[in-house]
């Protein structure tokens, strides 16, 4: 067998494998409104109540991160993560 004719079935294999998983991906995985509607009320009530604090505490994160990469200390020096830890404030439940 010819180099060329192995490097295009080896190419076939390869598209045709991440194209299923792909495939597999989009129809496995839910839209954020189906995982919604399935809540049970208690389970909206929450995420309705929290979801701002959510939404801080991801920005906060995310703030975090962008400090921490653009800093010169090395990667395992998680002070800015660390200050966001001590920081972060929780997020309520309704569970006792």
């Amino acid at each position: 067998m010819s180099t060329s004719k192995r490097i295009i079935q080896t190419l076939i294999a390869g598209t045709t494998i991440v194209g299923i998983g792909y495939a597999v991906m989009k129809l496995a995985t839910p839209n954020p409104e189906d995982v919604y509607k399935k809540f049970s009320p208690e389970t909206k009530r929450d995420y309705e109540a929290n979801k701002e604090v959510i939404h801080e505490r991801n920005v906060k994160l995310v703030d975090a991160i962008k400090k921490s990469a653009e800093s010169d200390k090395p990667i395992w020096d998680l002070q800015a993560l660390k200050e966001f830890s001590q920081s972060d404030k929780g997020v309520k439940s309704s569970e006792h």
